[in-house]
């Protein structure tokens, strides 16, 4: 289906709501090391700076995460040829109802990521090194493995300076939340905006782009070490019969942090039958000490009472100090305590010690742009379609996901029954390329006149031509064919490569391969959906000495709405431990299942 841009449109590759349970970043200043600065040649052959913050994971001392500072231009290949994923395109056309006048304007579209590109890698991991070397020293450092931070949630910003350039106000979307996912952007532009932009794009700066995004970290470690001794628990019982019965009853029921228990914890300090130690450098709450004290004044009162008889029930709204004849709020409670001779030791140690997993928010931003590139690259990436002769449309093809293969388009314009225009396209991931199959040319567009319509039928004909379009899709496990009719209109459209599409996309992108530091060696996955039947195996795989996830996968339902089993089977490094886990799912559309939620 075609859909006419008229605002600001970001559209991604695939959305995550699950949390990254096998990460956990520590958030202490010394494991947090910023602006690591290095350069590399992108596909391209271009140099490009780049800097990256290294966060330490808080239990996997060699494990660390980068974060670019800010988000990178994607590249993609054309033929044998690298470029940016970035055109700027000038368009004008006569107005509709006042043929005489010229309507200017124009599209700026790019691709971002968080990640890094494989080429940049390496160039990174040496000034990662050389960064930690200098903070925890070069042993420490040899031994480092280096992953792109995992990402809870995220928005997307882009900004223009100035509403009369952009044809739609600034605006925020959702983000990917796995960084190597690509950020599609197309802004509608005018023909003022045309001009500033493309002198803006070659400039050193470009267009200002944000992702806020959180992520998890780890609170670094703090504990106590408590030491009882009974000796000097016994003495201050057997001097002070009704505090005896106060901390014997707090040490069996009060699973909350009172004033009671800190009161209790407090004497025992004083008296010597308890010492705390501090096992970390910063300061646990004192509440948190006196919930998990509680555990430890049952365990001294194990040791040192004799005869322990609490009330069968206390009314809570009746509680209050128990008395020296033994009693608690009126009813009746017996204590007695051993002999010293009966006490089976006299002192003991217990030490806990505790870190929390907290949510921490950050933003990369950065400018977008091609001004660092050569002439020879930037003249490839802004176009000029005259339409001023005969009024048309024009069609811009749609990014294809990782993980398709192939993509043939036959696309139709017709008004009334009639047809006034044909073309075929297709797609291979080999090249990269759109090819127009009645040229065997590369394509970067598809366009019609309207001046059959408009000669046929007048003004009215042209409001309402439409296109219809056929798509099939195909991957290397399965494929799909669906058939979209759409409004076709004057100016420039795009074609939704997901529209009427019914399936599920299975994504390992997530997954902790051994190859990465994790503990899996492959995912298998088997669809059902009716007489349907199809069978995945994802594992990782080395690009140019980089370890990488596999590509996603699709799996095509033979029918709006049918329900989809998938049986998903997860085999670790110990072959002897296997996770078998089955999901069924709607396709009520193209699905995102993202294995690593079913670990």
């Amino acid at each position: 289906m075609i859909k006419k841009i008229a605002n600001l449109c970001i559209t991604f590759s695939a959305l995550l709501t699950a949390q990254s349970t096998w990460a956990q970043t520590s958030v202490a200043a010394e494991n947090i090391i910023d602006t690591v600065i290095f350069s590399y040649l992108d596909d391209t052959k271009t140099t490009q700076n780049a800097d990256v913050t290294l966060i330490r994971d808080e239990h996997d001392i060699d494990q660390w995460y980068y974060v670019p500072s800010r988000p990178i231009l994607v590249t993609t290949k054309v033929g044998d040829k690298s470029v940016p994923q970035f055109t700027l395109l000038r368009y004008d056309y006569p107005d509709p109802i006042n043929p005489t006048t010229i309507l200017r304007g124009g599209l700026l579209s790019f691709s971002a990521r968080l990640s890094l590109p494989p080429e940049a890698l390496n160039a990174m991991k040496i000034a990662a090194i050389d960064s930690i070397a200098k903070r925890k020293g070069r042993v420490v450092a040899e031994k480092i493995r280096i992953a792109a931070l995992p990402i809870n949630s995220a928005t997307v910003s882009i900004y223009s300076a100035d509403n009369n350039l952009v044809g739609a106000a600034e605006g925020t979307g959702t983000a990917p939340t796995f960084a190597s996912q690509a950020m599609a952007f197309t802004l509608p532009l005018t023909q003022l905006g045309t001009s500033v932009f493309e002198e803006l794009i070659k400039s050193p700066t470009g267009v200002r782009t944000a992702v806020q995004f959180t992520y998890n970290g780890t609170t670094p470690k703090c504990g106590y070490e408590v030491t009882a001794d009974y000796l000097q628990v016994h003495n201050h019982y057997s001097k002070n019969e009704k505090f005896a019965a106060r901390a014997s009853y707090y040490g069996l029921f009060s699973a909350s942090v009172s004033k009671e228990a800190a009161e209790i914890r407090e004497e025992l300090t004083k008296s010597g039958a308890l010492k705390i130690k501090m096992l970390a450098s910063n300061q646990c709450p004192s509440e948190r000490l006196d919930s998990l004290i509680q555990p430890i004044l049952k365990r001294i009162n194990d040791q040192v009472l004799d005869t322990l008889k609490p009330p069968e029930k206390i009314d809570p709204a009746n509680v209050g100090t128990p008395s020296t004849g033994g009693f608690f709020g009126g009813a009746g409670y017996s204590v007695a305590l051993k002999k010293v001779s009966e006490l089976r030791r006299l002192n003991e140690t217990f030490s806990f010690e505790q870190t929390n997993i907290v949510e921490r928010s950050t933003v990369a931003q950065g400018f977008i742009g091609i001004g660092n590139y050569p002439d020879s690259i930037k003249k490839d990436l802004i176009l000029t379609i005259d339409g001023t002769i005969n009024p048309g449309t024009y069609i811009a093809f749609p990014q294809i996901p990782q993980g398709i293969s192939r993509v043939d388009l036959d696309i139709t314009l017709q008004a009334k029954g009639r047809s006034f225009g044909f073309g075929q396209y297709q797609y291979l991931r080999e090249l990269n390329t759109w090819k127009n199959l009645q040229s065997g040319r590369t394509s970067d567009r598809i366009s019609f006149s309207m001046a059959g319509i408009e000669q046929a039928y007048g003004k009215q004909g042209i409001n309402e031509a439409q296109v219809s379009i056929s798509k099939v899709l195909s991957t290397k496990d399965d494929y799909t064919k669906v058939v979209t009719v759409g409004s076709a209109s004057q100016g420039a459209a795009s074609v939704e490569l997901q529209d009427g599409l019914f399936g599920v996309r299975i994504s390992p992108s997530a997954i902790p391969f051994k190859e990465v530091g994790g503990d899996i060696v492959r995912v298998q996955v088997i669809a059902k959906s009716g007489s349907k039947n199809k069978y995945y195996n994802f594992q990782a795989f080395n690009a140019n000495g980089v370890w990488q996830s596999s590509s996603d996968a699709y799996f095509f339902s033979p029918e709006r709405d049918a329900p989809i089993e998938l049986i998903i089977r997860f085999i670790h490094n110990d072959k002897s431990k296997i996770v078998t886990r089955t999901h069924t799912v709607n396709a009520s559309g193209m699905l995102d299942l993202f294995l690593e939620e079913f670990l």
